[in-house]
């Protein structure tokens, strides 16, 4: 009865790590934590890279427009 459990259970186990049907779903979890980092960084509450370039742009946009 052992033996049989144990080589059902070798079987599946070598079914399961051949399988290619899970590797799509980490991928694209992968690649959704990446795309979340990079929106994070971007668009960070905390003087995000996009934050703090707008604001450079628009101060050197007003330092030019109010030189006479």
């Amino acid at each position: 009865m052992i033996t049989i459990l144990y080589k059902k259970l070798m079987m599946a186990l070598g079914q399961f790590l051949t399988s290619k049907d899970g590797v799509a779903a980490t991928e694209y979890a992968v690649i959704a934590v990446g795309v979340a980092g990079v929106i994070a960084i971007v668009f960070g509450s905390d003087g995000g890279a996009l934050e703090t370039t707008l604001s450079g742009l628009v101060s050197q946009i007003a330092d030019l427009t109010s030189t006479p």
